[in-house]
């Protein structure tokens, strides 16, 4: 909890990541829709997060959470600072394209806010209380077309096969088997955009980019998974 007030606090943090939109999520019977429309329409209107600010993020995260960490990891002898200047690079490298994914549109509707919605249609309210439960119900059932082969998620899986293809290259044979096989062709669908700030404060160095806070990489999470599912 220290950790999270820490962000919190942050000016810079709260600036790009708006961890205070989603407070809604404390109540867990309550869909995540509408905390989830929000914090988008924040994150995704404001400057994107420096290096240094999602250096910050791992940094708070990783002091503030070595009980939590030392019991995933089932180890005493996880040394924060080591962990931290491990997964930083990677949070750096990946956090434009977790971006631009939370931040897709189709007609002006958040696709992450849509993609949520279509799958309530299925599912029934997703809420913090059963989000896990439905996971792996729709690991084991799957989810129908008009769920996965979207435009929206169509979008997602063009952004994710330029920047990280290592992260769908398995799963392209099954996408066009489920959507298609224009599904995997890279045209943008019609009514597609990225409604983004695109100021970056990131001192980039030619190579890879940034990568995904904690907030934005699960947020990633929900929309990717879709393609294990078909």
């Amino acid at each position: 909890m220290s950790a999270l007030t820490g962000l919190v606090a942050n000016s810079s943090v709260n600036s790009c990541l708006s961890p205070t939109s989603l407070i809604g999520l404390t109540n867990s019977s309550q869909s995540i829709d509408g905390p989830i429309k929000t914090w988008t329409s924040n994150i995704c209107s404001a400057a994107p997060c420096s290096n240094q600010t999602l250096a910050t993020v791992v940094n708070t995260l990783v002091n503030g959470c070595q009980k939590e960490i030392t019991g995933l990891s089932g180890s005493d002898n996880v040394d924060p600072n080591t962990l931290a200047s491990e997964v930083t690079p990677l949070v750096q490298q990946y956090y434009p394209t977790v971006r631009k994914v939370v931040c897709l549109q189709d007609n002006n509707n958040n696709c992450l806010v849509q993609t949520l919605q279509n799958i309530e249609t299925v599912t029934g309210p997703l809420t913090v209380n059963n989000i896990s439960n439905i996971i792996q119900m729709t690991m084991l059932s799957g989810l129908p077309s008009n769920v996965t082969c979207t435009n929206c998620t169509k979008a997602a899986y063009n952004i994710i096969n330029t920047d990280v293809p290592s992260i769908v290259s398995d799963a392209s044979p099954a996408i066009q088997s489920t959507c298609g096989s224009s599904f995997t062709d890279g045209a943008t669908p019609s009514g597609i955009s990225v409604d983004s700030n695109s100021s970056s404060q990131n001192n980039n160095n030619g190579g890879t980019t940034l990568l995904a806070s904690g907030l934005s990489a699960s947020a990633l999470a929900i929309i990717s998974a879709i393609f294990t599912l078909v």
